[in-house]
């Protein structure tokens, strides 16, 4: 049996780099996962990603969303929300997801690593994961 030549560590890390996309996206931070919606603990997976400049995108409980981001924080009004349209047993709250997600028009910082948007009545507390 024939043995092959080592490669770099260095060329290896590369090659790897390049074909396992990065969870987190541009600039290499992992999306905002949302815990609190009007006040009570969010039952399911949803995710805002504020790394692209003037868009917001992420993924609910069923569907991945996107959207432009108008205005400079603490203002944070956003443009139409468009989603893919896959059905799953989560549609509820993903609805709610969406509904709260269009009527928010401030963010701010609540403590480290928390992001809390308000507006229309509304609250969504977002942590860092």
């Amino acid at each position: 049996m024939r043995s092959l030549p080592a490669i770099p560590a260095a060329l290896a890390a590369a090659f790897l780099a390049a074909c396992v996309p990065d969870p987190g996206g541009p600039g290499g931070e992992a999306p905002w996962r949302l815990v609190a919606l009007d006040g009570e603990a969010f039952g399911a997976l949803a995710t805002m990603d504020l790394s692209q400049p003037g868009r917001a995108t992420g993924e609910g409980p069923c569907n991945r969303w996107f959207a432009d981001r108008r205005g400079p924080p603490p203002g944070f009004p956003l443009g139409p929300i468009g989603a893919t349209r896959r059905a799953c047993d989560q549609l509820a709250l993903e609805g709610r997801f969406f509904a709260a997600l269009a009527s928010v028009d401030r963010i701010a910082e609540s403590g480290p690593g928390r992001l809390r948007l308000t507006g229309g009545g509304r609250e969504m507390v977002f942590v860092r994961p």
